[in-house]
């Protein structure tokens, strides 16, 4: 292929001087009848160290799917093909080196709201540098990122969002292309980066991105829609894009030369990008001018063709998993406390949910405690006793499940960019975040059932108080893992609001307290072994009632009887309280195993390199 004329290239050391793309084709399935659609069509270019590449094009165009395609993050999708050669330095990308050598900035700026400028560019270097680096040379780093990207007026705020407010968004922008920086990388992909910003800030960012190219001796390929003429004299080449076909690829000025000769001339006084995306895009806004400007860029295609060349190529894509040969940065332990460290700050900050799990527990204290006060050893107080510990079950379950559920699908983005990063195993993630959730699950229980069970006067007995407290908190703790467990196979927290609650129900049906479960169907009856609710309140029944000295009805010809009948009369003796609690630790275990499985599936990062 005859290349277009090249531009300086900035030589800084031995190391990646070149990432070359030849023939890159993306053919994905289309409709229900077999039918397919090409993304990108015989895609071809370069970009050299110290250069700075933009991809154009309108909306649908292929930009984003080029770029992700070059970055190695196009999911893998039945029926897909890619073709086509991704070299660096001449040679197929390395799946164990990859990470190492290219950082991605995506277009979406997600970053946890409660840390500040500082603490998330901190954190980025305590996950994605070596081990073996001093911290001081960490923080020097943060701060050489900081002074670089003009962050040192916002380090100490909050990156916010639309509920609290934080950094600006030309500020988050810097914040995510500082994240990315932290290690150096040779190769930096930028997905739309003046997204969302005026021009000023979309200027200031690219002049940034520019100094730092050169300076670093950094590749840099970013996707663009259109930018104002000062940024656009930044770019060394330009890659112009329509329906998937390169258009043009090289420097803007030849761009408008080639486009001259085709009869195409740039108006006066108007931005080159305008002018490009108004002829280069399709015009839907009627079927004839649809087909007449499909006409237009399908000349510009067999004019670029035409002039360099171009050939379909018989390289086949695989796909890769990203930890393949992948050295970590750090240790499996120092990830999960620094993993820790992070969600349990972000925890803490988080003032709104604090206050209404705290604020949730002393109502219900409140409320339950005076409803249910100083319950006595009659038929009356056997019925709110039984009430009283089964509301204990139902609300453990649904207060804890209801909150968490969300957590996943919310932070999972910022999880798949990290791990695509090679920052941390999906397992020192998982293991993490349920440690963080515990301090304030545990705190909510506690608050809850302590105040409680001498409000309700149950058993005024010091072991069967700390078997109460203890089967309550292990019925927490089960449910925060059957919460993480939905929460990492759902895809979003709208779908887990709706499953959970169903799950919880079904649990719920089958706890021992509104039906009979061995007059249940066989099909069904198994339900009540996997249901967390059955065990705790078998727990709960058996602490309270057994041993409990009950005032006989004057129809029962008795002055007193055991409660141990009561926990017969229901079926809820067997298994024995302190099986039940090894039970739903059992179930919590497998719970947490499922949600890891499901976590490291949803959240993992996929890469075509060869």
């Amino acid at each position: 292929m005859t290349e277009p004329k090249q531009d300086h290239v900035v030589a800084v050391g031995s190391g990646t001087n070149e990432i070359r793309w030849k023939n890159v084709t993306y053919i994905v399935p289309y409709g229900k009848k077999g039918e397919t659609k090409t993304l990108l069509d015989n895609a071809s270019g370069y970009v050299r160290q110290g250069q700075v590449v933009a991809i154009m094009g309108g909306s649908g165009a292929g930009k984003s799917t080029l770029l992700n395609t070059l970055a190695g993050r196009i999911a893998d999708q039945k029926g897909s093909e890619l073709r086509g050669e991704i070299l660096l330095n001449g040679e197929p990308r390395n799946p164990g080196s990859w990470t190492n050598t290219c950082s991605y900035v995506e277009q979406d700026d997600l970053m946890f709201t409660n840390l500040s400028v500082e603490e998330t560019l901190t954190y980025a270097a305590k996950l994605r540098l070596p081990s073996s680096m001093p911290a001081k040379e960490k923080e020097e780093k943060v701060n050489e990122i900081i002074m670089q990207l003009n962050l040192n007026g916002c380090r100490k705020t909050w990156i916010g969002d639309s509920l609290s407010r934080g950094i600006s968004g030309g500020e988050r922008k810097r914040v995510s292309i500082g994240v990315e920086l932290v290690t150096n990388p040779k190769i930096l992909f930028l997905d739309e980066p003046t997204s969302g910003l005026d021009s000023a800030n979309s200027l200031g960012i690219l002049e940034t991105i520019k100094k730092l190219a050169v300076s670093r001796g950094m590749i840099v390929l970013m996707t663009i829609h259109q930018p104002r003429t000062e940024i656009l004299e930044l770019f060394d080449k330009i890659l112009l894009l329509s329906l998937g076909k390169t258009l043009w690829f090289g420097p803007t000025n030849a761009a408008l030369e080639h486009f001259n000769d085709l009869g195409f001339p740039l108006p006066p006084k108007t931005n080159p990008s305008d002018f490009f995306m108004d002829v280069i895009t399709v015009n839907l806004r009627s079927e004839e001018e649809k087909v007449k400007s499909t006409a237009i860029i399908t000349k510009f295609h067999d004019a670029y063709k035409e002039k360099f060349g171009t050939h379909e190529s018989p390289f086949p894509s695989q796909l890769l998993p990203v930890e393949k040969n992948y050295v970590w940065p750090l240790p499996w332990y120092q990830e999960v406390l620094v993993l820790l460290g992070r969600n349990m700050k972000d925890v803490a900050r988080n003032k709104g949910a604090i206050g209404a799990t705290i604020g949730q527990a002393i109502f219900l204290v409140i409320l339950m405690g005076f409803v249910f006060w100083q319950q006595s050893n009659g038929p009356a107080g056997v019925q709110s006793r039984i009430g009283f510990l089964f509301f204990i079950c139902i609300n453990q379950t649904f207060g804890v499940v209801m909150p968490q559920i969300g957590v996943f699908p919310t932070v999972r983005t910022i999880f798949k960019r990290e791990r695509a990063a090679g920052c941390y195993r999906a397992s020192s993630c998982f293991i993490a975040k349920i440690l963080s959730a515990i301090p304030l699950c545990w705190a909510n229980s506690l608050l809850f059932s302590i105040p409680l069970y001498w409000m309700v006067a149950l058993q005024n007995d010091v072991v069967k108080f700390f078997t109460f407290v203890l089967i309550v908190l292990n019925h927490s703790n089960t449910a925060l893992c059957l919460a993480y467990f939905l929460g990492s196979a759902v895809p979003t927290a709208q779908v887990g609001q709706i499953i959970a609650p169903l799950v919880v129900t079904i649990f719920l049906l089958f706890g021992g307290q509104l039906l009979n479960v061995g007059a249940v169907s066989w099909v069904f009856r198994w339900i009540q072994y996997v249901s967390l609710i059955s065990y705790s309140y078998k727990g709960l029944m058996q602490n309270e009632f057994q041993g409990l000295s009950l005032a006989c009805t004057p129809t029962m010809n008795c002055t007193t009887y055991q409660g141990d009948i009561v926990v017969v009369q229901y079926a809820l003796d067997s298994p024995t309280k302190y099986i039940c609690v090894l039970i739903n630790f059992l179930l919590a275990l497998a719970f947490l195993t499922l949600g890891y499985t499901c976590f490291q599936r949803t959240s993992r990062p996929m890469m075509r390199l060869k």
